[in-house]
Parts: structure tokens; sequence; C-alpha cells
């Protein structure tokens, strides 16, 4: 990660060649290049969602950042030509500094752009009511950082690169894809060679940010996976998305969980070839849940570790999803005209109370792969 990083700043690799972008991300974790297109998949598919719903705003590129006591004390909202500050992000800052007056807490929020002449980020801090202007934001960095916080760029201990070249050979098939690589490029370089070596420890990317037409804001976590067969549940990691839900929660935020669930529960494939089988379409679960309240979480913690844990070989604690507060948006693979209308449902409701309840065994019995 450290010589991609140093690569990525001197110029020699760069953000709009596919080599390139593949060079760059085949050190990230072993499955987190399937991750990556799915959800650059489910973003432009919101894209199109929301465009037939003119109240609802989204807002994508939020990452958090933590203090050395583990506060979400630094917000970035990394802008782009199609993703500029709307509504939603007005909406959020206002909630971000409502409540760190109220707590009397120190909350820095960025609005963070990447210049192509350059090679570089700028970044401009809202303060006092107002944005400063832009300066190097290895400059801003430098400011917040605490003396001892800077580590190196931090290599993934997860990684496998015949998978990644797996990846790496479907994603080729489609131009458009291709298209939206530069942006994750961007993102990844920022994520990876600037926000965690800065602040000394991993950042939490939000998938995505809502503003209903009625001023209500939600957050929104996406995943593609399936329930564990031990636990029979679904498992959230407590750092960063439990706490990440809870602190939503806290400050009037509805916490929102999309899941994908796909027709095979297999670890050593590739998702991404599945898309291809068009066999596998109907067997394709797109699932909601609220994750607000008490009860959004069931059962004792669970932990993961070594090999199947992430993209970093550690002990990871995680809680069980309520299956009450889980509901069946869609089944197939492809919303179509029912399954965006439903998901507008839930992004502007934040519940689909009269969708059907879901369970492990009906999830079970979806499978293809038997």
């Amino acid at each position: 990660m450290k010589a991609v990083c140093s690569r990525l700043a001197d110029g020699s690799l760069g953000h709009l060649e596919t080599g390139h972008i593949f060079e760059q991300l085949a050190v990230e974790g072993r499955r987190r290049i399937d991750a990556f297109v799915f959800e650059l998949i489910f973003r432009n598919r919101m894209r199109v969602v929301a465009q037939q719903y003119a109240g609802l705003t989204l807002s994508f590129g939020w990452h958090i950042g933590y203090d050395k006591t583990g506060n979400c004390a630094y917000w970035f909202r990394l802008i782009d030509e199609q993703d500029e500050w709307n509504a939603c992000d007005e909406a959020l800052l206002a909630r971000l500094t409502m409540h760190a007056r109220q707590s009397d807490s120190a909350t820095h929020v960025f609005r963070v752009r990447f210049q192509p002449d350059t090679n570089g980020f700028v970044s401009s801090e809202h303060v006092s009511g107002a944005w400063r202007p832009d300066r190097e934001f290895a400059w801003a960095l430098a400011d917040l950082r605490p003396p001892g916080m800077w580590r190196s760029p931090r290599a993934m201990d997860n990684t496998d690169e015949a998978m990644a070249h797996a990846a790496f050979d479907w994603m080729s098939k489609y131009p458009l894809l291709l298209s939206w690589l530069p942006a994750l490029s961007i993102q990844r370089r920022l994520i990876n060679c600037m926000l965690s070596p800065a602040l000394g420890r991993d950042p939490t990317d939000i998938d995505m940010m809502v503003l209903s037409p009625a001023g209500q804001l939600r957050c929104v976590e996406f995943k593609r996976k399936y329930p564990a067969s031990g636990s029979q549940s679904f498992g959230l990691d407590l750092h960063p998305h439990v706490n990440t839900v809870r602190m939503m929660d806290s400050i009037g935020i509805a916490p929102l969980h999309i899941l994908l669930v796909a027709p095979r529960w297999q670890k050593n494939e590739s998702p991404l070839y599945w898309l291809d089988n068009h066999s596998l379409n109907t067997g394709w679960t797109w699932l909601a849940a609220g994750l607000g309240g008490e009860d959004a979480f069931s059962g004792p913690p669970l932990r993961t570790h070594g090999w199947d844990s992430g993209q970093r070989n550690a002990s990871r604690q995680q809680f069980s999803i309520s299956w009450s507060k889980i509901r069946r948006l869609h089944e197939g693979l492809n919303l179509g005209d029912e399954g965006s209308r439903k998901m507008l449902e839930f992004l502007t409701a934040g519940d689909l109370p009269a969708a059907p309840p879901v369970t492990f065994q009906y999830l079970s019995d979806r499978r293809l792969d038997r």
C-alpha cells in the first residue's frame, strides 16, 4: 500500500488509465474489489431511482474520521463533477453544527476535491458559519493531527491476487463500469493514502446520505452478503458500522441498511460472475432494515477472525441484526418498476411496514447452490 500511495503521489500511477487503477485496487483486501463493484452498481442504480422522484436528494462521498478517543470528530465530503455539494449536504452540515453546539464537542467538516492539474487534493473547512478558502488538504490534515498520530499507509493483510485479477477480467467487459473507476480510484487514494495515515486509524465511508421531501435525513449502509449459517443471522461490525448506526440515531439521522442477498452462498467464488448468469437472476433478494432504536440488534456479540475476517486478519466483534427489523424489499436482481417503487418508499419513509418480514429459512430456501 505504501508503494502504491507513493506512486499515486508522484504520478507514475494515475486515475485515468484502467491498468493503473487495477494495479492500485489489487492491494486491497481479498473481497474488497467485488464489494467496490457492487457499491458502484448500487450507487448508480440509486441515482436512476432518485430521478423518478424529484423530492428525494441523495449525497455520496462522505467519510467519517475519528479522534484519539474514538469520537466522530472529522467529516469529509469528497466532491466531484457528478457529486457536487447539494441540499442533502447542507442539511447534514446543519445537523452536525447543531449537535456540536449542543454537546460542546469539536466537529470539523471539510469539502475535499481532487485537482487533476496538480495531482493532489484541496479542501475547505466550515468554520463559524462560513467556508474557509481552499488549501492543500495535506496541510489541513496536519493541523488536525495530534503529535504521534500519523502512521505510514497500512497494508491489507488479507489479499488474494487471483481473486483480484478475476474481478478485473470481469470488469474489463463493461465499458460503463470502467468509466466509473476513476472516481473510485480517487476515493480509495483519499482513504488509504491520506485519511488513514493522517488520523492514525481507518475512516468510515458512508455509502449514501438521503434527504427526504419532508426534510428528514437518512444514512444508508449497503452490503452484498448472505446470513451466517452458524448464527443464522446478519452480523454487523461493532466498529465502524454499529457505532455509526448508534451515533446517527443519537443525532436524529435514521440509519438504514440495504442488503442484496446472492442466490449462491459461496466465499471462494467471485459474485461478479453470477451477475452474468441469467439463470440466477430471480434468486437474488433485496432486503431493507431500519436500524434505529434499542431493538435493532439481538443476541450476544459475535466474533470473526483470521482469513475470513474482512480485509485485515483481525478479530472483529459483530452484532446480529434483529430479524424483526428486516423486510423483503424485492425478489430478483433487477429492481424494475415495482422494486424501484419500494426502494423509493423505503428511502423516503425510512421503513417498509407493509412489506413481508424475512427469516433465515426463507433466504435459505431461495439458495440455488444446494
